[in-house]
């Protein structure tokens, strides 16, 4: 008696899903419905393609700069990590078109300092020029010899790509210990 009772419930469900299609449920109709679902797909694919170039990009320009090789981190998406590394830097790259700096900030830190990195974020919006974005602490590691003492992990500081190649040469040049934060 309770299979059946599911049974009647299930069909129930079913006849009611059923009389919420559209009438005009066709062959016509079907043919739009599978269309619009590629065109899903579609999107999905190019916003992970755009994403892939934009690291590609990234990572030419810091090669090209730096005069090294900087490995893609293949694994990120599994295991969650940054982009590339350069150096003691974790490199995060995001081509998008909608900000989510917050987000991508906490990304960075995070994805970074797990492995004992300091973080840094491009990102790049179409027909704009990448705009890099270091946390303050790490920048003023970087350039001053006066130690900081406090900071917020929402303060960040944005600059253009020839400070940001600076800043990651001068990394190397001074010696700064990876992470340190």
């Amino acid at each position: 008696i309770v299979n059946r009772t599911h049974d009647d419930r299930r069909q129930q469900l079913t006849l009611s899903f059923h009389d919420s299609l559209p009438k005009v449920w066709n062959t016509e109709f079907s043919q739009q419905f599978s269309t619009c679902l590629q065109g899903i797909r579609r999107m999905v694919v190019n916003a992970r393609q755009k994403g892939r170039r934009g690291e590609l990009e990234v990572q030419k320009l810091l090669q090209n700069a730096l005069d090294t090789t900087v490995q893609l981190n293949y694994a990120q998406a599994a295991a969650g990590g940054f982009d590339m590394q350069a150096g003691g830097w974790a490199i995060e790259v995001k081509r998008a078109e909608n900000i989510k700096m917050r987000q991508w900030q906490a990304q960075a830190l995070d994805s970074a300092w797990k492995h004992g990195l300091m973080p840094c974020l491009w990102y790049r919006q179409s027909y704009r020029d990448w705009a890099i974005r270091f946390p303050i602490l790490a920048f003023l590691m970087v350039w001053t010899e006066n130690p900081v003492t406090s900071w917020s992990q929402s303060d960040w500081l944005e600059v253009d790509v020839n400070a940001a190649i600076a800043t990651i040469k001068r990394t190397h040049s001074i010696g700064v210990a990876n992470g340190g934060h």
